[in-house]
């Protein structure tokens, strides 16, 4: 095998089962080695992020797809719900693979292409970006990719949950033969989610980008003390969007209310 398998229903020992897979040492993969992607559908005045995929050196990838978003009123805060998701560690040598084929692609070089017409009513994006030896690399794709991003989000995806993975509409090329056995399946469970963020947080209790994840699954668990906690801690580093984040808490909380059993 190729992975350690974990899913989001195993609680403490996820983040934890991960540590130690870079074992080998070695210039792959780097120590720095932070890889992102995300997808949103754009439609209108409308923001929808509807995948999300992040790799990390020590062989974690935490893979996520959301259908849901909580908006603030003003409509300048939306918050993916990821609902679907697994996570998983790969063994050193699956991130050693993954780290070289990239930095080969090259990754390095990549650039944001032209931005290609609207699919119909309805804007894609892809976001990329990675941190590796000292490197920045950050782009953003609008309606297609093609060229050196291509070629780029084909390789990732081969390490990713085989079925799922971060494309385009009409994407092409052909299909890459996949680099891991016995991926977990990804799990719709907001309940399983929310506990996967919750041990995640754990062990980086002030990172915004994750408390703010928290937050939305925690919102659609109707978890309000864990959603007050993150706003809580949010307000040191996030002050401007705390009164969003209050605003969608209590709108949260009003819907559930009227619904019963709320």
């Amino acid at each position: 095998m190729s992975r350690i398998p974990i899913t989001p229903l195993i609680l403490l020992a996820m983040v934890a089962s991960c540590k130690g897979v870079s074992e080998k040492g070695g210039k792959w993969p780097p120590k720095d080695f932070v890889l992102g992607l995300q997808y949103t559908v754009v439609k209108g005045e409308v923001r929808q992020v509807r995948k999300s995929a992040k790799i990390f050196a020590d062989g974690l990838v935490v893979y996520r797809e959301a259908d849901t978003t909580l908006r603030s009123r003003d409509g300048k805060l939306e918050l993916p719900v990821y609902s679907r998701m697994c996570a998983y560690g790969m063994k050193w040598w699956s991130i050693r693979d993954l780290t070289r084929l990239l930095h080969d692609a090259p990754v390095l070089e990549l650039a944001d292409p032209a931005a290609a017409p609207p699919i119909g009513e309805e804007t894609h994006l892809i976001r990329f970006h990675v941190t590796y030896m000292a490197n920045h690399v950050d782009v953003v794709a609008q309606n297609q990719a093609v060229g050196l991003l291509n070629r780029v989000l084909r390789i990732v995806n081969t390490f990713l949950p085989p079925g799922h993975g971060i494309t385009m509409p009409n994407m092409a090329g052909e299909e890459m033969e996949h680099h891991l056995q016995d991926v977990p399946v990804v799990t719709d469970s907001v309940a399983g989610a929310l506990k996967f963020h919750e041990g995640w947080l754990s062990e980086h209790a002030t990172n915004p980008a994750l408390l703010l994840d928290t937050f939305s699954l925690a919102c659609a668990a109707k978890n309000w003390p864990l959603a007050e906690n993150c706003v809580t801690v949010l307000a040191t580093s996030r002050p401007a969007d705390v009164a969003a984040l209050r605003e969608i808490l209590a709108d949260c909380k009003a819907a559930a209310a009227e619904k019963p059993g709320g």
